[in-house]
């Protein structure tokens, strides 16, 4: 019986070691699967990269835009995987490169923290790494309700994010900046649209008049101009229109996430 428990032991650990794969050569074509493929570590086996996505430690190979990465050139790197994501990247892409039998893992949509983080533990399990994702969700989970806790009990405040200028864009219901609103203890004047993001005009805005204005921009040479013309507008008034970098919001990775809640805690409470 021993002997038998001891050989089922030993198929167990060769087979184990035969069907999992290591994962060598990584290309992603999306921000957030690089992001995440950084915080678990794994910068040095990241072959290639759009212009987007940062490029870490290591010097990595440009495959192209997000919208249109350069097929040739990945194929090229010999991946092992390629990462993408449903928010960023076209679904042709990813058909395109699963028939020269490349593997891709595919972020699903990123429209809550609980989604982001869903995401982040999926790719932490097929490389291998669930454990320190575990690690780095836990952190994440514990700055959230810290902020969460702070703000307790303080007045709603109302927020209109600028996602987009010309034409101007906000998020709906459905984007994942809500959570931002719901851990900060405010809440977005376009709850109401049930999409991810939608164009209004600027007298929709101000009709609805946000206590925060929250402009998402990496233009320098950002102002404020087309709000201040506006002087009963709450967040006018109130001095609280503020520039944030996009890189800080989009990162969606769960410490990205944690990070980017404590720069507008800091903001939205200052």
């Amino acid at each position: 019986m021993k002997k038998l428990i001891l050989a089922i032991g030993i198929i167990f650990i060769i087979s184990a070691n035969v069907f999992s794969k290591e994962y060598a050569r990584i290309v992603s074509i999306a921000p957030q699967g690089t992001n995440a493929l950084y915080e678990l570590g794994l910068d040095e086996q990241v072959k290639g990269i759009t212009i987007y996505c940062p490029q870490g430690k290591f010097k990595k190979e440009i495959v192209g835009t997000i919208l249109d990465p350069n097929i040739e050139k990945i194929i090229s790197l010999k991946p092992d995987l390629v990462v993408a994501s449903k928010d960023a990247n076209n679904k042709n892409i990813v058909q395109t490169l699963r028939k020269f039998n490349i593997e891709v893992f595919v972020f699903e949509q990123s429209d809550s923290f609980k989604a982001i983080c869903d995401n982040f533990m999926r790719l932490a399990d097929l490389l291998d790494q669930s454990k320190k994702a575990r690690e780095i969700i836990k952190t994440s989970q514990k700055i959230i309700e810290d902020i969460k806790e702070k703000n307790r009990g303080v007045p709603v405040q109302s927020v209109f994010w600028q996602v987009g200028s010309a034409p101007l864009y906000t998020a709906g219901r459905k984007s994942f900046l809500n959570d931002y609103n719901a851990f900060t203890n405010t809440k977005n004047i376009y709850i109401d649209i049930n999409v991810n993001y939608l164009p209004v005009n600027i007298e929709d805005v101000y009709l609805r008049n946000p206590q925060i204005i929250a402009i998402i921009t990496m233009d320098d040479d950002f102002n404020d101009a087309q709000w201040q013309k506006f002087k009963n507008l709450s967040a006018v008034k109130n001095k609280k229109i503020f520039k944030i970098d996009p890189d800080s919001l989009f990162g969606l990775t769960p410490l990205k996430f944690a990070q980017a809640l404590e720069i507008l805690e800091e903001l939205f409470y200052k």
